[in-house]
């Protein structure tokens, strides 16, 4: 007779996602104070598309957005670090030009430079995470010999989630720039 029952709950926030927030938030912080320190507003250059209609602008957006996450998925192979630098790099320029244009023009004409930036953040956020998760199936399959299907449902939901995210984000983008 079993008086108590453990409750198996599935957690949302996997340690996965922990650690893509980790590093999302620690770059943005250090280009942040970098481009406080160190930033001029004057050499950052806006995207100027050639052909302004908003179609146009939104798929080019969403084209670039969705091949960038492939490349941070695929970087998965080398284990940890591959999937990490271009997010570093990506978060860091970001942190700087924000922190270039606080200094010059102000918080509020920052915020309004990217309206995109909370659903492109989550985005990068879950894709990152997916690319931690296949490295640790990686490392899973080769030294426990996991089988290669566990936890594909998680990695799938991630991307779809991520994908609709990166929808909205280039939705809102191409608001912006057309």
């Amino acid at each position: 007779m079993v008086i108590f029952k453990r409750n198996k709950k599935k957690k949302i926030i996997s340690i996965e996602h922990k650690v893509s927030f980790l590093v999302i938030f620690i770059s943005s912080i250090f280009g942040l104070i970098y481009g406080v320190t160190f930033g001029d507003y004057k050499i950052i250059n806006f995207i100027r598309f050639h052909n302004p209609g908003f179609i146009n602008v939104f798929l080019k957006i969403l084209i670039h957005n969705f091949l960038t996450s492939m490349i941070i998925i695929g970087l998965s192979i080398f284990i940890y670090i591959g999937p990490s630098i271009p997010v570093i790099i990506t978060f860091f320029v970001f942190g700087d030009a924000f922190g270039a244009i606080t200094k010059e023009k102000g918080l509020f004409t920052a915020i309004s430079t990217y309206p995109h930036l909370i659903p492109e953040t989550l985005s990068i956020l879950l894709i990152l995470s997916i690319g931690f998760m296949i490295s640790s199936k990686i490392l899973g399959i080769v030294f426990k010999n996991d089988p290669i299907n566990k936890n594909n449902n998680k990695i799938l939901k991630n991307f779809i989630a991520s994908c609709l995210l990166l929808i909205l984000a280039a939705f809102v983008e191409a608001l912006k720039l057309s």
